[in-house]
């Protein structure tokens, strides 16, 4: 049966490979003005080459192209009176007239909401990209939903906008093409696609010639662009899982290729898969990298260099001044949603970062994932603090309904407190774009994460009342001007309602005080932190809860040179 459709093509200098493309293109629609080029300042004729052939040309400097945002603007302008568009690289060459055709027979099944086609080798492709193309584009077409994530991984999630097509209802419920992603706006559509329980199509039969012969360095680059992406899509990982397994499973077929058909290069895999996890890893931890770095070891250098390029370092703790940070403060994030997001970090504000300065912390962080990390975070933070005698010196938690952790990063001290007392619920906020992964699986449904909130945007959202708010090591992170102020503002989440704050910091004049300083300044990169004293804090207190009944613990004493003191705020007269 016919489709009504429109073609989206972005070219930029797409040389002989794209005139291949076109001509091919050309012969398989209807009406040439249904294929709209995207041209980036071709400076070879691209574009010219394109208009001879009657497709629609709409020229776009290269400064603003973007994978997502550039087709994004395009479906709009071109797309959205016809139920279905069809994307495609301008490397792509259609097998056959009939291949769009046959993709959009994908969506006789009206739960489908995007398919992709078999992707084969130019005949000029070398061995490593003829193998990732049967890889990744079996001859046997799927259908996939949901479900099929416990068995498939992230491969349920794979799609490619080298020859994709979509029903335009759907991609418009998903969102659109997100235009902040360095890459994988098809695989970000895909999987909003699948989690409002459409279904996504593999179609074998529908062919394109698309493949490319990579260097190793070209591979890194790419696989550094990937580890980007999966860092702004921590979602993906979060539902569908990550993509080491398969990973491992592309490994072990690639030398198995190789060791029958070109053995010599099969002594070059290590080196290669080698070079393309360091540059995945290095991608995840992206954020931690100066940007000129990113800049070298991305294959999309243009994101970098873009304006709307994403920030390198979140902010890491709350301060009481201000209003959230972005369009998700303040919305309440289920723990379990946050579990497996790559891109945990307790990143200094940059407000409290020297200018230009780099830290090593978050780095190592990001470079060690989510299943290493937890570990050698647990013992890195063991030599400045005993969390259990933290937690015994609070309020006895048999009488605490509803803990409120103001700036608790990765939650370990929530770990620790929900672990004792199974009746206390939790709600774990801070300015830090990911946060709680210290907190157990089994204790995360009763944590609800808010990332990327401003204490002053709780304040003014509709919040349950603590009966205990836990304030720990984050004093020594505010400037010395504004300690008053979010010690009122800690106060006003109470709103009334009778409480014990419990307040944590570290004195001065210890070795692990002086340790830990160091460590706050170039590790964790805050160059303006600033130990608080007991009787500073005391004083501190005094003034911003007047009324409340004041004490220090005996936690200076059991681990010193950490301190605590407690402030328990009466109800408000009615």
């Amino acid at each position: 049966m016919a489709h009504d459709f429109t073609v989206i093509v972005p070219v930029r200098n797409g040389g002989p490979r794209w005139i291949a493309a076109a001509k091919a293109l050309a012969a398989a629609v209807p009406s040439p003005a249904r294929v709209v080029v995207i041209d980036s300042e071709s400076s070879d004729g691209s574009d010219v080459a394109a208009a001879q052939l009657g497709f629609t040309v709409e020229r776009i400097t290269a400064a603003s192209f973007s994978h997502g945002g550039t087709r994004e603007a395009a479906v709009e302008r071109h797309g959205r009176d016809r139920p279905f568009v069809v994307l495609l690289t301008h490397d792509a060459v259609l097998d056959d007239s009939g291949a769009i055709e046959v993709l959009l027979e994908s969506f006789s099944d009206p739960q489908v909401g995007c398919a992709f086609g078999r992707q084969l080798p130019h005949a000029d492709a070398d061995p490593f990209a003829r193998h990732f193309v049967a890889f990744n584009y079996p001859p046997v077409s799927a259908t996939r939903s949901l479900a099929d994530a416990a068995t498939l991984g992230i491969k349920a999630a794979y799609f490619s906008n080298s020859f994709a097509a979509y029903r335009v209802s759907d991609l418009r419920a998903a969102g659109g093409f997100p235009a902040h992603l360095i890459v994988g706006e098809d695989a970000h559509v895909a999987m909003r696609v699948l989690l409002a329980g459409r279904k996504v199509r593999y179609c074998a039969a529908a062919r394109v010639r698309h493949s490319h012969n990579y260097r190793w360095l070209d591979d890194m680059r790419r696989y550094f662009d990937f580890g980007v992406m999966h860092s702004q899509i921590p979602e993906l990982l979060t539902r569908f899982g990550n993509p080491e397994g398969e990973g491992l499973r592309l490994v072990a077929s690639e030398l198995a290729f190789l060791a029958r058909q070109h053995p010599l290069l099969a002594a070059t895999v290590p080196w290669r898969e080698g070079m393309k996890y360091l540059g995945y890893r290095l991608g995840r931890a992206h954020a931690s990298l100066p940007r000129a770095l990113k800049t070298r070891l991305s294959m999309t250098r243009g994101f970098w260099r873009a304006p709307s390029a994403a920030p390198s370092l979140p902010p890491r703790r709350l301060s009481s001044a201000g209003s959230s940070p972005g369009p998700a403060a303040g919305a309440l994030v289920p723990a379990a949603a946050l579990r497996d997001s790559p891109a945990r970090d307790r990143t200094p504000s940059p407000a409290s970062r020297a200018e230009g300065a780099w830290s090593i912390g978050p780095f190592i962080r990001r470079m060690l994932g989510p299943r290493l990390f937890p570990a050698v975070g647990a013992r890195y933070r063991a030599l400045f603090v005993h969390l259990g005698k933290v937690v015994d010196h609070l309020p006895e938690l048999r009488d605490v309904r509803h803990v409120l952790d103001i700036g608790g990063g990765d939650g370990a001290v929530l770990d620790v407190i929900l672990g004792r007392q199974r009746t206390v619920r939790a709600t774990l906020l801070d300015v830090a774009a990911n946060v709680g992964w210290a907190i157990r699986p089994e204790l995360l449904p009763r944590v609800t994460l808010l990332p990327a909130t401003t204490l002053r945007a709780y304040i003014d959202s509709d919040r349950e009342l603590p009966d205990l708010v836990v304030v720990s090591d984050v004093l020594h992170h505010i400037p010395a001007v504004q300690r008053l102020a979010f010690l009122r503002d800690v106060g006003r989440v109470l709103n009334g309602h009778p409480a014990t704050i419990a307040i944590k910091d570290v004195e001065q004049g210890h070795w692990r005080a002086t340790l830990g300083y160091w460590s706050d300044r170039y590790v964790t990169g805050d160059r303006n932190v600033r130990l608080i004293g007991v009787e500073e804090l005391l004083g501190l207190a005094a003034e911003a809860f007047p009324g409340a009944v004041i004490e220090r613990t005996g936690l200076g004493q059991a681990d010193p040179p950490n301190y605590s003191i407690l402030v328990r705020v009466p109800a408000a007269p009615p």
